[in-house]
């Protein structure tokens, strides 16, 4: 009797433990699309509204932050352009905007007209899943 109680609670216990990760798996398949979203949006903010003062072509956007403020609710996310140039935003989580945060006025000049892409016509390196 002790014997079989033992092999349910051991199948019970197995069950739930599988049953905890896979919720939390789906968890963090959720969080990551969110984060993909939150980058190209940012990205396409920044195509839209920015160039480089030399004049150059952006071809390459990497994000290398992406980190949240959780006394602000708001969310840092860095990129490097053609992999010599950083800028960075702030996204409010409550609101969605997006705020340039800091960026060298050497390297960046705000676009006269704001462009109007609605995909990126580009290449981009997203955040790996921390």
């Amino acid at each position: 009797m002790k014997k079989k109680l033992f092999f349910i609670l051991i199948a019970l216990v197995l069950v739930g433990g599988i049953f905890i990760a896979f919720c939390l798996n789906n968890s963090k398949i959720e969080e990551d699309t969110w984060m993909r979203k939150q980058e190209d949006r940012v990205a396409l903010y920044f195509i839209n509204r920015y160039e480089l003062t030399n004049g150059d072509d952006i071809e390459e956007i990497e994000i290398v932050q992406f980190e949240e403020n959780s006394m602000t609710g708001s969310w840092r996310i860095t990129l490097l352009v053609n992999t010599k140039f950083y800028i960075s935003f702030y996204e409010y989580e409550s609101t969605g905007e997006i705020w340039t945060s800091n960026y060298s006025s050497k390297e960046f000049n705000k676009k006269k007209m704001i462009d109007n892409f609605s995909e990126l016509p580009l290449k981009i390196k997203y955040l790996e899943g921390k």
